[in-house]
Formats: structure tokens, C-alpha cells, sequence
């Protein structure tokens, strides 16, 4: 893995990355409630009759395992969000960057992205009409860092 590929930023984009975390935290949340309730609900259906105290330690016993395993899950998953959205915002900040970059006589700089990033497509066009507007080549690093090298893309495809 080469130093220049690692990614520099945790977060890219604050709105959309944490928009996303938020969403998943909540469905994440709405889950564990409700896997809670059913199963405090069917334990309750396996014995009726039993004591308040004995519903109370069920219910202690199985929604802290619960929580517990939703608890030590919640911080991979939020990982795994933000490094996914990375993949997908990262290609658009540098396309975003570039237009604003580009002015008249100015070398426009082409866009390499990493083999993982989306927007291969994008960036594929974005570099093709480069070419056919016949600017001046200036292929730009990778700036977001990353655990790929920089996947070329084929403008033709």
C-alpha cells in the first residue's frame, strides 16, 4: 500500500457522511427496539404464569444480550458506513474541485480515481471531454488517499 494512496480524511463531506450515519443509527435503533420487544413478548408467551420477578429477569437477562451485541456491532457498522460513502463522495468532491479549477487557458487537470471509488463512469466522461475539448493534459494525484492504487478508467467505455 503506498503512502500517497492512504486516505487523509475520516470525513469528506460532513453533511452527506454523517446524514448517512444518523439514518443508519436510526434504523439501527429501531431494530434493537423491536427485536427487544418481540422477544420479551415471546417469553412471555412461553410461560404466562410466570412471576413478575422472573419476567423481569428475562427481560433483563435477554434485552441486555441483545443490547450488548447491538452495542459492540454499532461502532463496525458506522465504520463501514462512513468508508463505504467515502468511496462515494470522495470522486465527487474532486470532480467538484475540477470544474471550479477549470478556467479559459488554464491546464485542466484529468482524474484518477481508486479501483474501489465510485463514479468510474463519471470520471471517465469528465476526462474524455477533456480530451475532446484538446486541453492540456495535467493528470492530478490521488489527493483523498486510499487503500487502492488509481484505477484507470477507459473513456471509451
Amino acid at each position: 500500500m503506498a503512502s500517497r494512496n492512504k486516505r487523509k480524511k475520516v470525513i469528506v463531506h460532513k453533511q452527506i457522511q454523517l446524514t448517512l450515519v444518523r439514518r443508519l443509527m436510526l434504523h439501527w435503533g429501531i431494530f434493537v427496539a423491536v427485536t427487544c420487544l418481540v422477544a420479551t413478548f415471546i417469553q412471555f408467551l412461553m410461560d404466562p404464569l410466570q412471576s413478575k420477578d422472573e419476567v423481569a429477569y428475562r427481560f433483563r437477562l435477554t434485552v441486555g444480550s441483545m443490547l450488548l451485541v447491538a452495542g459492540c456491532l454499532a461502532p463496525i457498522f458506522i465504520r463501514d458506513t462512513i468508508r463505504l460513502s467515502h468511496r462515494v463522495v470522495g470522486p465527487l468532491i474532486r470532480l467538484r474541485r475540477a470544474f471550479q479549477e477549470v478556467e479559459p487557458g488554464a491546464v485542466a487537470g484529468r482524474i484518477a480515481l481508486r479501483k474501489t471509488d465510485y463514479w468510474q463512469e463519471l470520471i471517465a466522461d469528465y476526462n474524455a471531454m477533456l480530451e475532446r475539448l484538446d486541453l492540456p493534459a495535467n493528470e492530478t494525484e490521488v489527493e483523498d488517499g486510499g487503500e487502492n492504487a488509481p484505477a484507470t478508467v477507459d473513456a471509451t467505455a
